[in-house]
Formats: structure tokens, sequence, C-alpha cells
């Protein structure tokens, strides 16, 4: 079966991660995958050393993309792709219009990870969403969303939960471990593992620890990420300062194993205020680690 994974998303995180991991176990000569990213893009990079083929592919448009879907349309003729599969909202016009535009007509399987806030059954969405054939949803929550506010029926609609793998990675001298993230040694660290942007929450956890300090009650916390909106970065620096947390609170940067360094902290967080699954608590408590979570959608 020929595969193609597309992905434009210029992110760092599980969504890009999951496309990433395809390549772990979809292999020759049963699936022949080839992925589609943007250029330079934290996927690319991530795909740097896969034995996949890879192309590169811009998208200026995003509800019209007809250059960008013609382009696709042709990389679909020429390596008789079978399936076409995206887990990206914004990739989904895209997906869509080639489908439509290539001689040859592939499955397009949609994996939605993010939660489904309003109708979408007016005729734009019912051309678009009239392309896939499968789309997959990881909690029954998403799917009742799916079922409710798109233009599909239940047999299109597939629930397949997002798996967590057994650490299999030893994370050795965790003073060591802590020290190798510049995350000073102390007797309750705490870390919360998340893009750094508005919706996750981190202003949260700043805010925690500084009543925390007013209760005299003195914790180290580290907040992983890659910055998606560095207004938002500077906003929590500032208020890191503000609070007089800097001795506290450590801004660090992505980390790309994130389940070797879970064992090392006493307590993982996530303060988004509504997510659809919450992997990361997954993956902590896998690791053993106790969680604190939003009351609130998959969590």
């Amino acid at each position: 079966m020929n595969i193609l994974a597309l992905c434009l998303s210029e992110g760092k995180g599980g969504l890009e991660f999951y496309i990433a991991r395809m390549a772990m176990y979809l292999k020759p000569p049963e699936f022949n995958l080839h992925f589609c990213v943007k250029k330079s893009s934290p996927l690319d990079k991530l795909l740097e050393n896969t034995i996949h083929q890879k192309t590169y592919l811009e998208r200026r448009i995003t509800y019209l993309p007809l250059f960008s879907a013609m382009k696709l349309a042709g990389l679909i003729d020429r390596l008789a792709i079978d399936c076409i599969f995206i887990n990206w909202g914004a990739d989904l016009p895209l997906a869509a219009m080639a489908k439509a535009i290539a001689k040859r007509k592939p499955k397009l399987v949609y994996s939605r990870h993010m939660k489904i806030t309003r109708s979408k059954r007016d005729v734009y969405h019912r051309w678009i969403y009239g392309q896939v054939d499968l789309f997959l949803t990881i909690t029954e929550q998403l799917r009742a969303e799916a079922l409710r506010f798109l233009p599909l029926n239940e047999s299109q609609v597939k629930n397949c939960y997002l798996g967590v793998a057994k650490p299999n990675q030893q994370h050795g001298d965790c003073q060591q471990t802590l020290q190798n993230i510049d995350l000073p040694a102390g007797d309750f660290p705490i870390a919360l593992f998340g893009r750094i942007e508005h919706g996750k929450g981190q202003h949260i956890l700043i805010e925690a620890l500084r009543i925390l300090k007013q209760r005299k009650i003195i914790i180290q916390a580290a907040i992983i990420g890659h910055v998606m909106n560095h207004d938002y970065y500077n906003q929590l620096r500032e208020s890191i300062r503000e609070a007089e947390l800097e001795q506290q609170i450590h801004l660090i940067g992505f980390v790309e194993k994130p389940m070797s360094i879970m064992p090392c902290f006493k307590v993982v967080v996530l303060t988004t205020y509504e997510e659809t699954f919450g992997l990361v608590l997954a993956e902590a408590m896998r690791c053993g680690v106790a969680v604190i979570g939003t009351r609130a959608g998959g969590v």
C-alpha cells in the first residue's frame, strides 16, 4: 500500500510526533510511506534520518489552496498513492482538493485530535468532508461531537484511542538529569510539558507558585516546550520576574523525549483550559509519576 502522510504544520508537539512515529511502524515492503511536509519545519527535522521518501510543499492559502492542491494531486498520481493520511485540520482543504483533482482517487483518512466546537454543515464543509473516507477520533466524546457537527455518517467515524508505549529508557541519575536541563535540584521538582501558547495555560502554573511562595512553600518547576507564541512567552517571563520566581520557575526549551526525564519529577501538571485527550498525563502516569490535570474534556 502506498501511503501519503501530509502535515504542513510548523509546530513541534504531539501532533507532529504522531506523524513522525508512523515511520517506525509502517515499513516496506507492506507499506510504502511518503511524507509531505513544510521545508525546514520541526517535523522536517524530526524526519531528517527517515528511510522514507519526503516531499516539500508550501501552502499560502488555507481554505482554497488551488495551486498547492494541483501540485499535491500530481504527486498522488505520480506515486500511485492509495491512502492520504492527515491529522491537522488546516491540511484538510488541501488534501480534499488534491484528491478531487487527482486522476487517481485515494482514500482520505483524517485523524482528529482536537475538540470540535461548532457545526460544519455548510456547503463548503459538506464538499470538503465529502472527500473524507474515514474520520478517526481519540475519545468517545470527540466521536459524538463529530457525528453532531460534521456532515459524516456513523460508518465513517471510528474511535481510535491514543496509546502510550512502555518507557524503555533509563533516566539514570535524576540530579544530573535536572542539571542537564538547567533545573536546580530541589526537594519537590514539578514539570509542565506543552507548547508555549496561551491555551496551554502556563501562566496558571506561575500564579500557583506565586501563591505557594506566599505560604512559604518553595518548589522548583520546569516549563518545558516549543515556543509557539513569542508574545505569550515574553509575558510568562515578565510574570516570573514580577513575582520574583526566577530561582523557582525555569523555562526550558523543547525536549525531544519527554518520557526519558518525566520520572525525575514528583508531579507533572497540565494546565490547559480543556484538552481533548491529554496524552502527556498518560505518558507521565506510564512513568509512575503523579499528575494534576484540568477538570475538563478528555482529561
